[in-house]
């Protein structure tokens, strides 16, 4: 994209997408748990997934199990 188009395209496309995104419904629906300026967003990744790592999977132990066909 020429550099004289650029600019006017950025605008247009966030004008959109500030119309069609309204961050304060969607974490109310919770699809979204939290806003991380890009400062900390290492280390909030790092917790994260540190979190997921330590977790352990269980599955309940089925008397009957139905297995797919």
């Amino acid at each position: 994209m020429p550099d004289d188009q650029r600019e006017p395209f950025r605008k247009t496309m966030e004008a959109r997408y500030a119309e069609d995104i309204d961050i304060y419904r969607l974490a109310s629906e919770l699809i979204v748990d939290n806003i991380t300026p890009f400062e900390s967003l290492r280390d909030e990744l790092i917790a994260r997934f540190s979190v997921f790592q330590a977790k352990e999977a269980r599955f309940s132990e089925c008397r009957n199990p139905i297995y797919p066909v």
